[in-house]
């Protein structure tokens, strides 16, 4: 009880009030476009991760977990293969992710203590996460896998912030806002397809702009 009570401590009235709009926003799309309950719980909890991760507390992997769960289903019902692998191997790392972050919490443990690559780092990183990539596509592309391009640069770059972010790395932004661009190009196509899919397009651009704006938030806090 203690522990959820330090989680949920200084959060602004700012963030409350964003939590509950973008709620409203989720549940009115997903009610209007008849949306299932699966996506429904799918874009909410992975709305709320994404925010209390950005505020840096140990409590977004909770919902993190939530997320992975829903959006298997909906990743195999859509044969997007190559998310459906990452977030196969995602799940157990929220886990992981718990461990790792309860180890590097502030004096308070109201919150986890961030930093930054090196520039040197950040290019050996960016090599390698094109390399993989052009690898996985091709493996993607003999699966069959809709959008195999997309899909592998998406999930790649995924698996990247993911990691970064368990590092505790201020850059897991970038590659995430850069798979959050592209997946937004993939559910636009399938909402054309499917208005059931709106709202893991509406998702998807949220995830966006929160991206945008943890990047910055935490490099103001690093420098």
């Amino acid at each position: 009880m203690r522990f959820l009570k330090l989680q949920f401590k200084d959060l602004s009235p700012s963030f409350w009030l964003i939590l509950l709009i973008l709620t409203g926003i989720i549940i009115y799309f997903g009610f209007q476009e008849y949306s299932s309950i699966l996506a429904l719980i799918c874009a909410l909890s992975g709305i709320y991760y994404a925010l209390l991760i950005g505020q840096k507390k140990i409590i977004g992997y909770a919902f993190g977990i939530l997320y992975c769960v829903c959006y298997l289903i909906i990743a195999f019902l859509n044969k997007l293969y190559g998310d459906l692998m990452l977030t196969l191997f995602y799940l157990p790392l929220n886990f992981f992710g718990i461990y790792s972050w309860l180890k590097h919490q502030n004096a308070t443990k109201t919150q986890i203590k961030i930093t930054s690559l090196s520039k040197k780092l950040f290019f050996i990183y960016l090599l390698t996460f094109f390399l993989i990539t052009y690898l996985y596509a091709l493996f993607l592309k003999n699966l069959g896998a809709n959008f195999y391009i997309l899909n592998s640069c998406s999930t790649i770059a995924q698996l990247f912030a993911f990691y970064l972010q368990i590092k505790r790395y201020v850059e897991n932004y970038l590659f995430v806002t850069f798979a959050n661009l592209i997946w937004i190009l993939i559910w636009l196509n399938l909402t054309e397809q499917n208005q059931g899919n709106i709202l893991q397009l509406i998702n998807v651009l949220i995830f966006f702009f929160i991206g945008i704006y943890y990047f910055f938030n935490w490099k103001k806090e690093v420098n």
